[in-house]
């Protein structure tokens, strides 16, 4: 039988909106999964061993990179949600 819509339930809904979120965060994941591999290829053909430097210094620069932003990049959230909070509360009075 063909999957219709209109015969999904309440709960069967949720769970294909929920499955569909998922698809939009591991689709791109796969792809640059995929993408990273082909690269890796590529420079170990022409530098061997050090091609896993590549990966290495990025990991590395990123996780430093979050290490020391980290606090500013949570005060700005916090700050962001306020000020939606405060103006939706304006809305309501």
């Amino acid at each position: 039988k063909r999957c219709r819509r209109a015969r999904l339930n309440v709960l069967e809904r949720a769970e294909v909106g929920v499955d569909a979120r998922k698809l939009l965060v591991l689709g791109p994941m796969w792809c640059w999964f995929f993408v990273g591999t082909m690269a890796g290829a590529c420079l170990q053909s022409h530098i061997q061993v050090y091609a896993l430097m590549l990966p290495a210094i990025l990991t590395l620069s990123m996780g430093l990179v979050y290490m020391f932003f980290r606090q500013r990049l949570k005060d700005q959230l916090k700050k962001m949600e306020r000020n939606r909070l405060r103006k939706e509360v304006d809305e309501i009075n």
